[in-house]
């Protein structure tokens, strides 16, 4: 409870007593019931526009190849299992990753195909769109605008794709950071769900805006393929 409290403490500081108060809401929710609430979020390409990868400061913004990121799985810091190293791989994802001389200081991956979001479901979205996920940064390089530089990044290496129709995320809807990151991105919110309940019992509930044609949310192993 300590740490739940000192979260809120810091949510309050950084976003004010209303977020805070929905953060703890959401927190006790989930661990009573289980509640994860989302939001849906779009970058047409039309509205997208890729730039210069390389920051002023000498960091540097490329693609990883999957294979460089074998020795971060290692490291608790950055996240990355073996298990999740090889689901990407089968998927042929795209990893962007920014380096400060030869050390990896922050990362996002970006997937052409329907791409799970836990183990028991699956994100599901047209064809020619681009899922951006598990983006991170090391705490000591946070706030310097690394996601950014990556979205340049990402944008460069799929807009001039004939088939691009654009980018696609879920983010918590309590995680204002993101959100906001997202939106100085010019993502646009354009459909809410949550998964509630927990083991067997979890489901899809849509949060009063339904999805938008052809993206879903799927149970890993539903015999109709839906929520």
């Amino acid at each position: 409870m300590l740490g739940l409290a000192l979260e809120v403490r810091d949510h309050a500081a950084r976003f004010g007593a209303e977020r805070a108060a929905r953060y703890l809401a959401w927190r006790v929710a989930d661990r009573l019931a289980g509640y994860m609430p989302y939001q849906g979020l779009l970058l047409p390409a039309s509205r997208a526009r890729g730039r210069n990868a390389f920051a002023p400061n000498r960091l540097v913004c490329r693609e990883v190849a999957l294979q460089e990121l074998a020795p971060y799985t290692s490291d608790s810091a950055y996240d990355l299992s073996e298990r999740f190293l090889s689901d990407a791989r089968a998927r042929a994802d795209c990893c962007i990753g920014v380096f400060a001389g030869e050390k990896l200081v922050s990362y996002s991956f970006n997937s052409r195909v329907p791409t799970n979001i836990d183990s028991g479901f699956r994100y599901e979205f047209p064809e020619g769109w681009v899922y951006h996920f598990k983006a991170f940064t090391l705490p000591e390089w946070r706030g310097q605008g690394l996601h950014s530089r990556q979205m340049s990044a990402i944008l460069n290496k799929f807009a001039g794709l004939a088939c691009f129709k654009g980018l696609t995320t879920l983010v918590v809807t309590t995680n204002y950071a993101s959100l906001a990151s997202f939106a100085r991105l010019y993502f646009e919110p354009v459909f809410r769900f949550a998964i509630v309940g927990k083991g067997e019992k979890r489901r899809v509930v849509a949060d009063g805006h339904s999805f938008r044609e052809g993206f879903a949310v799927a149970k890993l192993g539903a015999s109709n393929g839906g929520p």
